[in-house]
């Protein structure tokens, strides 16, 4: 069983969507989403390549996974005995350019700002 570890940034992404969807939903919904979310997650403690490897999706060199899970991308990857969580990201933002910095789908820059 692997160890489950956060980047600094995916822990603020997290907090980040947490208000969002207080905002949005009330609190009933916002911990209903988080809890899926946060379940999908330890789901790779036991099954680490459930994720989609972005090298085949996108062919990009990475040892990034990506899991889509309540209309977010968690991306990961695995590092020895632990999964380490990079990114918690809405599906409408581009995360490969938030990641890399390559530009994928045409944004809503105002939409973007605003997220990161």
């Amino acid at each position: 069983m692997k160890n489950i570890e956060y980047t600094p940034e995916a822990l603020e992404d997290l907090q980040k969507l947490k208000l969002r969807l207080l905002e949005e939903f009330g609190d009933s919904v916002s911990k209903k989403i988080l809890r899926k979310i946060t379940k999908d997650i330890r789901t790779l403690e036991i099954f680490e390549n459930a994720g989609v490897e972005l090298a085949k999706m996108y062919g990009i060199v990475s040892d990034y996974r990506s899991l889509y899970t309540a209309k977010n991308y968690v991306v990961y990857r695995v590092e020895g005995e632990k999964v380490k969580i990079i990114r918690v990201l809405d599906e409408r933002m581009d995360f490969m350019r938030i990641l890399f910095g390559i530009r994928t789908v045409e944004e809503d820059d105002d939409w973007e700002e605003d997220r990161e």
